[in-house]
């Protein structure tokens, strides 16, 4: 899973627990600000179903769900 923080770069992680949740909170200013969040997945030959959402402030700003084994799902959403 290769996902932003709204920062300019990217984190990945590999068999994370699931669900997998990452809560963020982007601050205003400085040399680099960005309210838009990306996130991409795959799922394993063994997955029936893998989904993704975004969310800010209670309100989804992006939702995918795909299924089948090695399906991929992404996820950009902003805020503004």
């Amino acid at each position: 899973m290769t996902f932003n923080s709204g920062s300019p770069g990217q984190e990945q992680t590999f068999d994370a627990p699931l669900p997998f949740t990452n809560k963020m909170t982007l601050e205003d200013g400085g040399s680099f600000s960005s309210s838009t969040v990306s996130l991409t997945a795959a799922a394993s030959a063994e997955a029936t179903t893998i989904a993704c959402k975004i969310t800010a402030n209670g309100e989804v700003l992006a939702e995918q769900t795909s299924t089948g084994a090695y399906s991929v799902v992404a996820c950009s959403g902003s805020s503004e």
